[in-house]
């Protein structure tokens, strides 16, 4: 072979040397083994030269080797072995040769990029490092903004609501709002803060408060007003015409209105009762009595008969306990000229501004009536102490709600026994003698012994301070339908215990006075003049309230199994009414009803005294022939726009008066619907298995006391209960044991209405079409349910009716919703409020 090269075979060293050497299996022959140990360095072009040179080896080597059978196996064996190791040797050598390649050529790539970098930034190697660093760390930064942008969670883009409904409620949502303040920092000052300060501007001074059901009520009186002066004025001589209730609902109120005619009377009619009852007499401005022809029995019997008086105790009629389809007479303690009776036990009670005007109140009035300023003063200071000696023997309200330790049942033998200076029997013979009560009839009295307490009372009371005390009694419910100058002194009282600026305007205290003695015919004209509301989505929002409720108690792992199916067949047959059934609200029904009240023209004071009698007469009627529909008829014309809970009829009571804006409107969305009127339904709802109502059977009948649900009942909540009273206990004055538990268990409920309420939208939101809340479209369906409900729960109140509820045991609107709210996981959740989580009461559906 010519010793001259060719390019390609041009010997150019690497630097890295072959290594790699052949083991002692490949040493075979001395001459492979010296060609391999040779310390050559080797090329990418060599490799060819290197094949050449074996191959020429080999042959010389076979050529000098003489042929053998055994020399030619050998030969075969090493020619085999010699092509294995240089196969090995080759391929390692060029593994070596591409590796060691790529990484220079990469390397010098490198730094080919690296100088031109610096040449054209003008940096410094360290300087290139650093620049480059913060470009990959922007670049990351920008990847995690666009990533966090669209995994931001955002409203979902549901239509918007344009009903004239929803227009409407936002027009009245947003004004109220302040949002200036955030909706964790405060939410009542968030939801109604412009409201709240806007309110006090209202022309309605003469409220002592006002918020949501106030305006619907006020709402609802001037319908009243405007359907009662639009009736015709038919003459009243004819014998049909006086039957009808609309002449004399009208009547009655053009009566109520004509002041002139009242003021003409002064005091004439009040002095006429006063001879009639008492033998009392008024004259040339001049108070006479002869108290040596007083007689408390027959005093007693007369005022409840024929005035429906309230000296002493009320007498009404009511479902039987363990019967609601029977009735009976329930006897409860009254005749107290307070509020209450905590009133009588205030701290420095001579420097309460209440107790102040009370006896002012009564001196004043005494005055109109003809004694001097001193024998008035005297007066009013013996009334006080009299009542302030019966509040001390009177039970707490409070505690007449415990169904078992509140009321007993007792025969007029045994009451007449107990209690002989009351004269019981006596008078419910003479206030109900078609009922014939007799020594064995059952009656209700308080469990106290309260009646025994009174007689022991009156027994040691002469004549004269009792006198005095029932005729004041009988004087005070009377004084709103007299001449200017006792009406003016009872504003003044009233202001002193309400806060009220101004009085009543006429003619919205004779809608009041017409609710009062004729509610079912004013409900039922009101009915019949209004479009029927419609029922089907008042029905779904019941069912789907009740459906959640039930769910949740099934789930509530801490009721007893007896207990847990008590309450579930409970609710379960719990019926709703919306109104009066169209049978009751029919005219003829309503005419045949009031026929026996006598209402007289021109003559107000004389009408009143009518509806007296009437009224005492139709709980005779219900005691001498119980109805069905005497179970629930009260609380379906009551003024009240409250739905609530009917105990004896298992029923919930929606008044119509409630389903108008801003309150409810079918075509409103759902989160509002749901805030408001199944908030309301919810808490009807949950009232019927609350500690007390949860004791009666969904007949109407009281569960025997050894019944399971009846001692369960009250330690299903006795883990939650001191939680929440820590909370609410603190805004209540000198509360008892009892005010503070029915505060506390009135609470829980609410508590939990608002818990079901929710859950019941969120269940209806799942299957129904959402909409946006028009101009709250950055709100949530969650937000708009807890904006609307707290806006439908805030109340304007005067600083004297906030007192009034503290010391009656009721919460103001801010403690409670603040209550509500921080013991709802939902609320915190929907606006993102750190809220710890063992502040949550345990325990509450």
């Amino acid at each position: 072979m010519s010793d001259k090269t060719t390019p390609e075979l041009e010997h150019k060293p690497l630097g890295v040397k072959h290594t790699d050497k052949p083991t002692d299996d490949d040493c075979e022959t001395t001459d492979h083994c010296d060609f391999v140990n040779e310390k050559e360095p080797l090329n990418k072009n060599n490799s060819s030269v290197k094949a050449v040179i074996t191959n020429n080896k080999n042959d010389v080597n076979n050529k000098q080797t003489p042929p053998s059978t055994e020399g030619h196996v050998n030969s075969e064996t090493r020619n085999t072995k010699l092509k294995k190791s240089n196969s090995y040797k080759v391929n390692n050598v060029k593994n070596q040769q591409n590796g060691n390649g790529h990484v220079l050529l990469s390397s010098a790539k490198i730094q080919q990029l690296e100088d031109e970098l610096r040449k054209r930034s003008g940096l410094s190697r360290s300087g290139l490092i650093l620049a480059i660093i913060l470009i990959v760390l922007l670049f990351v930064l920008f990847t995690t903004l666009i990533v966090v942008i669209f995994l931001w969670p955002k409203n979902q883009a549901y239509p918007i609501c344009k009903t004239p409904a929803c227009l409407t409620s936002s027009a009245q949502i947003l004004p109220m709002m302040n949002e200036n303040v955030t909706a964790c920092e405060d939410f009542r000052e968030y939801s109604c803060g412009s409201w709240l300060r806007s309110a006090y501007d209202v022309p309605l001074q003469h409220k002592h408060n006002w918020d949501m059901k106030t305006q619907l009520s006020y709402q609802q009186k001037q319908k009243i007003r405007d359907l009662i002066v639009t009736l015709p004025m038919s003459p009243a001589s004819s014998d049909v015409v006086t039957t009808l209730v609309t002449w004399k609902l009208k009547t009655m109120f053009d009566s109520c209105m004509d002041l002139e005619n009242i003021e003409g009377e002064g005091h004439k009619p009040l002095a006429q009762v006063f001879t009639e009852v008492g033998n009392w007499i008024i004259q040339s401005n001049k108070l006479s009595a002869n108290y040596h022809l007083w007689d408390t029995k027959k005093v007693l019997g007369k005022i409840h008969k024929e005035h429906d008086g309230t000296p002493f105790f009320r007498l009404d009629v009511v479902p039987d306990p363990n019967d609601a389809l029977q009735n009976l007479i329930r006897v409860s303690p009254a005749g107290l000229g307070l509020p209450d009776r905590n009133f009588y036990f205030l701290e420095n009670q001579y420097d309460s501004p209440i107790i102040k005007a009370y006896k002012e109140f009564i001196a004043e009035m005494i005055q109109h009536l003809g004694l001097t300023s001193i024998g008035a003063k005297q007066w009013a200071d013996g009334v006080y102490h009299y009542e302030k000696r019966l509040a001390e023997i009177t039970p707490e309200p409070n505690v007449l709600k415990n169904v078992y330790s509140g009321y007993k049942k007792i025969t007029l033998r045994e009451a007449k026994q107990s209690a002989p200076s009351v004269h019981l029997m006596d008078i419910l013979v003479t206030t109900f003698p078609d009922a014939k009560p007799y020594e064995s009839t059952q009656i209700l009295v308080p469990e106290n012994n309260y009646l025994e307490h009174l007689s022991n009372l009156i027994s040691e009371s002469d004549k004269e301070v009792i006198s005095k005390y029932i005729m004041w009694n009988l004087a005070v419910q009377y004084f709103p339908y007299i001449s200017n100058s006792f009406r003016q002194t009872l504003d003044v009282f009233t202001k002193a215990v309400h806060g009220e600026v101004q009085p009543l305007p006429r003619w919205e205290f004779c809608v009041d006075t017409l609710h009062k003695y004729m509610g079912h015919g004013v409900t039922a004209l009101i009915q019949r003049h209004s479009p029927a509301p419609n029922l089907n989505p008042i029905e779904r929002v019941f069912q789907a309230v009740k459906k959640t409720i039930l769910s949740s108690y099934k789930q509530a792992s801490w009721f007893s199994p007896e207990l847990r199916s008590f309450i579930l067949q409970k609710i379960e047959s719990i019926t709703m009414q919306v109104g009066l059934p169209t049978t009751f609200s029919q005219e003829q029904y309503v005419n045949d009803h009031y026929n026996s009240l006598y209402i007289f023209k021109s003559d107000f004071f004389k009408a009143i005294k009518s509806a007296n009698v009437f009224r005492r007469e139709e709980q005779q009627r219900r005691l001498v022939s119980p109805t069905e529909e005497a179970r629930w008829i009260d609380a379906l014309t009551s003024p009240d726009v409250s739905i609530s809970y009917i105990v004896s009829a298992n029923t919930i009571n929606v008044p119509s008066s409630i389903l108008s804006q801003p309150f409810y409107d079918p075509e409103n969305t759902l989160p509002v619907i749901y805030a408001r009127l199944g908030v309301e339904l919810s808490h009807a709802i949950l009232n019927s298995v609350s500690p007390w109502n949860v004791l009666y059977s969904s007949d109407g009948a009281l569960l025997d006391a050894a019944f399971p649900a009846v001692n369960e009942s009250i330690r299903c909540v006795v883990d939650s209960t001191p939680c929440v009273a820590n909370t609410v206990v603190h805004a209540l004055q000198r509360p008892s044991s009892t005010v503070a538990n029915v505060t506390v268990y009135e609470t829980i409920t609410r508590i939990a209405a608002v818990r079901q309420a929710f859950k019941a939208l969120q269940s209806q939101l799942d299957s129904s079409p959402r909409t946006h809340q028009p101009a709250l479209e950055s709100l949530d369906s969650s937000s708009v349910f807890f904006l609307a409900y707290t806006q439908s729960q805030c109340k304007v109140t005067s600083h004297q009716q906030n007192e009034l509820l503290s010391i009656l045991g009721d919460l103001s609107d801010t403690t409670l919703l603040k209550t509500i709210l921080s013991q709802s996981t939902e609320f915190s959740d929907t606006f993102s409020c750190s809220t710890k989580t063992e502040n949550i009461c345990p325990l509450i559906i």
